[in-house]
């Protein structure tokens, strides 16, 4: 048992540090489960990779990226060189965690960067709320010539069952939202609810839901993983 423990102790720790040149993360955690002599082929029941405050791409760090991979085959030698590599491709699940207030600050700075598209129109405030009933409502705040504006986007989001893509069905309350901002902040939402930022990483991903509760979108999805960066 406790040679079981120091090795699978030792390969967390591998694949920590090779995980923790790779990627952005405010706590990175490491767990396997394998016996010791599925540990001696290079064989692990299961691989449980879980990072909080995670980057997910420049000014969207997300609360809680938990990936955990089923059975897979790892190369021992290559592992002890400080690369994962996988013997075989593997699956697995992902859940990950966003609040509101991190995608808020992911349109703020990308909204502040189209400011000078239209000098007449300044963005004054946006704000995203996930709210209890499962809807995201992005809250807009705006000056037009010198005129106040304000404008509400409601927004349910939907699993499309042929392509597991995240859509929404919408609405619009209040004024108009200038097209340029409404666009990008909507697309921003599907490329982050789709997990389009983790695709061509060896790793496919299949959106199973996205839960909207009070403050924070949960996305869960299946993977299909063919082999793990290392460099």
């Amino acid at each position: 048992m406790k040679k079981k423990r120091f090795g699978e102790r030792a390969v967390n720790k591998v694949i920590e540090v090779i995980l923790s040149r790779l990627v952005d993360t405010d706590r990175l955690q490491v767990q396997i489960k394998t016996t010791l002599n599925r540990l001696a082929q290079g064989e692990v029941d299961a691989i449980a990779i879980h990072m909080y405050g995670y980057l997910m791409r420049p000014n969207l760090r997300v609360e809680s990226f938990l990936f955990d991979i089923g059975a897979a085959a790892v190369n021992v030698k290559s592992a002890m060189r400080r690369k994962i590599e996988l013997l075989h491709p593997s699956t697995g699940s992902l859940h990950l965690t966003l609040t509101e207030t991190q995608f808020t600050n992911l349109l703020t700075a990308e909204l502040d960067q189209m400011t000078a598209l239209v000098p007449t129109q300044i963005l004054q405030q946006v704000g995203c709320v996930f709210a209890a009933e499962g809807t995201v409502v992005l809250d807009w705040q705006w000056l037009d010539t010198g005129e106040s504006y304000s404008g509400r986007w409601v927004g349910l989001p939907n699993v499309h069952p042929e392509d597991c893509s995240v859509e929404f069905t919408s609405t619009v309350h209040g004024e108009p939202v200038p097209d340029y901002w409404l666009t990008l902040a909507i697309a921003n939402l599907r490329r982050t609810l789709n997990l389009l930022d983790l695709a061509n990483q060896g790793t496919t991903f299949q959106v199973k839901t996205v839960a909207i509760d009070a403050g924070k979108a949960i996305v869960k999805a299946n993977a299909y993983i063919d082999y793990v960066p290392s460099n």
